[in-house]
């Protein structure tokens, strides 16, 4: 058993992962993303009035799928993947 030397598969299976993440995005509308924006915004006014930044656990869980989708690469990039006759 050999892992890939190509890093091709390693590296399709990261964009993937990478993808499946941040189709959320892709499909906003113009009305989500103003959304999104104006609770920035809020937020930063907050913060700047002498608030705490609040965590959002949406927020949290992308970045850690960010992460998870480089750490699936370095783990597909050691695991052998096919067997060598």
């Amino acid at each position: 058993m050999h892992p890939d030397p190509t890093m091709t598969l390693p590296v399709v299976l990261g964009f993937l992962t990478m993808a499946n993440v941040e189709s959320g995005n892709w499909v906003m509308n113009a009305a989500e993303h103003e959304q999104q924006r104006q609770i920035a915004e809020r937020e930063s006014k907050r913060i700047a009035e002498g608030g705490k930044p609040r965590l959002h656990p949406g927020k949290v869980l992308k970045t850690l799928l960010r992460g998870l989708s480089i750490v699936r690469i370095i783990i597909a990039a050691i695991t052998p993947g096919v067997r060598s006759i």
